[in-house]
């Protein structure tokens, strides 16, 4: 049989599968080829690969490619996030007198063929009864997951929160799901847990000595050239960088092709991906969360500057413990987020202003020019919706300043400020107006975010009122567009025989960390 193979590459390609002596005949026709397409989460070194999406934020269509089964893709993608135990799913499709049998996993999707009802009834039926008799395992069920588990596996395929899992050589039980990912790329899932007592007493002091009573437990899926996160994080804090999760135990766990996916296709066809599991704390929850304004206000300067201690009963803040976040993980460790969206803005669980910076998938180590570690290349920046303007686009950068990610700090506080007031979702019309989803092209899209900043003088064009748009939004809105203006003028003159360029690290001092704590502190 025939197979169409959806995954990070630029064309769909026909091979020969394994079901074939279930399902296929020699009479079938062979099927047309498809146009090309791309999907989300395409590995870096591949041919216009579209970035991947960090493991909180909203899920966007157009990485999605043209599917003849959306509405089951989209079922599937629920049974992922739902459950965060699967390493695929396995659907059938049916329209009309056509049907194809899918399978879903973080390397991308494999159709079959389509089969017509009337004329290859048998098959049909024997492919159904084959399915019938396989185990939660060859179902989707990830065996990490339910190799120390003490619960049958095929109750865990029904859905479940609390498993055993072991990590360098300590075990875990997880509490509850806090977050599951999207089928394709990370597909990340966040379990809150606690650890085990050890089988063996004796071995209990060494292992649990750092590891605090509730942790969470991280497990995504990654190319196997990505670079490794805990190796960040373990520097982070050998450089005594505070505010960043802290590593607690880390481990490499099985990679796509150990599973069913090699008796399907070739690992030619596709961009293998490994699963890496970290227990990080402190436990956090997001800054959006946050219903008092002071506490907000002093969790999101946590996150940029420093952590500060509200005062009960008072109406300023004190400085307690003065040390710096991103800022501090920059200077100290040379290392650029890169990611900076609401979902990787968190705050203590236990102490709501200290926020906590986490996700380091994007991040690499730059120089004081922006450029990457040598031998090494930037993968692409984060999550689309809060790049700086200059990332917006299809090919890798080639350069990472800090002042990407200050701008980014604006998009995520501004879409903090549209979409949640008093810590809770609010949905009005106007809430989506500035989330610059893609439009169209990477082009139209990249001038849309340029062309918002620097109409912050525009009359009629204003941001939406929020509590801290005087105070904060407008202000930062205003620094970045006279910075981009400023840069444009010197272009245009320096074109001229007149001036020099600004520099591209700060557009001539205008954004810097100073500039734009300075806004913080008004």
């Amino acid at each position: 049989m025939i197979v169409d193979v959806y995954n990070p590459s630029d064309e769909d390609s026909p091979v020969e599968s394994p079901w074939a002596d279930l399902v296929s005949g020699d009479g079938l026709p062979q099927p047309r080829p498809s146009k090309p397409r791309r999907v989300k989460g395409m590995a870096d070194g591949e041919h216009n690969p579209y970035p991947r999406i960090s493991w909180i934020e909203r899920e966007h269509n157009f990485y999605y490619p043209q599917k003849p089964d959306n509405e089951l893709f989209t079922n599937a993608s629920r049974v992922f996030k739902a459950t965060g135990n699967r390493r695929h799913v396995l659907g059938v499709y049916v329209k009309r007198m056509k049907i194809r049998f899918c399978f879903y996993d973080r390397a991308g999707t494999i159709y079959t063929t389509p089969l017509d009802l009337r004329d290859n009834a048998p098959r049909i039926i024997a492919a159904f009864i084959s399915l019938s008799f396989l185990d939660a395992f060859s179902l989707g069920l990830e065996p990490y997951l339910a190799a120390k588990t003490n619960i049958p596996p095929s109750r865990l395929l029904q859905g479940g929160e609390n498993y055993v899992i072991d990590v360098d050589g300590v075990a875990f039980r997880t509490n509850s799901l806090i977050h599951a990912g999207e089928i394709s790329a990370r597909g990340t899932a966040i379990f809150e847990a606690v650890p085990a007592p050890p089988e063996n007493a004796t071995t209990a002091e060494s292992t649990w000595v750092d590891v605090p009573p509730r942790v969470v437990v991280k497990m995504s899926w990654h190319t196997p050239e990505a670079h490794y996160e805990d190796q960040l994080l373990r520097l982070a804090a050998e450089r005594g960088v505070a505010g960043v999760a802290r590593l607690y135990r880390s481990a490499v766990g099985p990679r796509v092709s150990e599973g069913l996916r090699r008796r399907l296709v070739p690992d030619v066809m596709y961009a293998n991906r490994e699963l890496r599991i970290q227990v990080i704390g402190p436990l956090a929850r997001p800054l959006h969360e946050i219903s008092d304004l002071k506490t907000f206000k002093a969790a999101f300067k946590s996150l940029v500057k420093s952590a500060f201690r509200f005062i009960c009963g008072q109406s300023r803040y004190a400085a307690d413990d003065i040390h710096a976040v991103h800022h501090d993980l920059f200077e100290k460790t040379g290392v650029l987020h890169r990611d900076i969206s609401p979902g990787n803005l968190m705050v203590d669980a236990f102490k709501p202003t200290q926020g906590v910076l986490i996700d380091l998938d994007f991040a690499a180590r730059v120089d004081a020019h922006g450029n990457p570690s040598e031998g090494e290349t930037f993968p692409h920046a984060g999550t689309l919706q809060f790049r700086a303007f200059e990332l917006i686009t299809l090919e890798k950068p080639t350069k990472a300043y800090y002042r990407h990610d200050l701008e980014s700090f604006f998009y995520s506080l501004m879409w903090i400020q549209n979409h949640y007031k008093d810590g809770k979702k609010f949905d009005g019309p106007e809430a989506s107006r500035f989330d610059f989803d893609f439009n169209r092209s990477w082009d139209s899209t990249q001038s849309d975010r340029h062309g918002f900043l620097l109409c912050f003088k525009l009359a009629g064009f204003e941001l939406n009122p929020t509590s801290l748009r005087d105070q904060w939004l407008i202000p930062m809105w205003r620094l970045f567009g006279t910075a981009l203006k400023a840069e444009t003028a010197a272009f245009l003159s320096h074109k001229e025989g007149r001036g020099e360029l600004l520099d591209q690290e700060t557009f001539g001092g205008r954004v810097t960390y100073e500039t734009f704590v300075k806004i913080l502190e008004g």
